[in-house]
């Protein structure tokens, strides 16, 4: 046998015992982000499925919920899902601000220096979140909102 014979005949061996692994089912559903301005959304895990949207705006708050390979399913504040390649999907916890007038960002919990005013639709870094307020970063400046004003998956 040549050894082009044996290389593909490993191939296709590796390739079929890939595609008959199942998700990985100790993967915790972790809190994240898009990573990049334009990533595709499919409806299973890998190439050959379909593109379901585009997302198109990093750091838009997600949640993967599934692993499966290199594949993440990820859940949006809309509650829509799809997979998404593992390099597309960031461990860095994003909220958006949600509608209703603009939101103030407080520079400590106390709530009584005013740092800056958030429109709604606003992507902002979530820090943590504790008794019903959130420490975010956005633009370089850090401060403290009600986290009811705040969307996440």
């Amino acid at each position: 046998m040549s050894k082009l014979v044996v290389i593909i005949t490993l191939l296709l061996f590796l390739g079929v015992n890939t595609a008959q692994a199942g998700p990985d089912r100790s993967f915790v559903p972790v809190a994240g982000s898009i990573k990049s301005h334009k990533v595709n959304v499919r409806v299973g895990p890998g190439m050959s499925y379909p593109i379901l949207w585009v997302y198109k705006y990093r750091g838009y708050p997600v949640r993967a919920i599934a692993r499966f390979g290199g594949w993440y399913q990820v859940r949006d504040i809309e509650g829509e899902e799809g997979w998404i390649y593992q390099n597309f999907f960031s461990t860095r916890k994003t909220g958006l601000i949600s509608n209703g007038e603009p939101v103030t960002v407080y520079k400590d919990r106390d709530g009584k220096r005013p740092v800056l005013r958030l429109e709604a639709g606003v992507v902002v870094l979530v820090t943590r979140c504790a008794l019903g307020l959130c420490e975010i970063e956005v633009s370089g400046k850090e401060g403290w909102i009600n986290k009811n004003r705040l969307l996440q998956p």
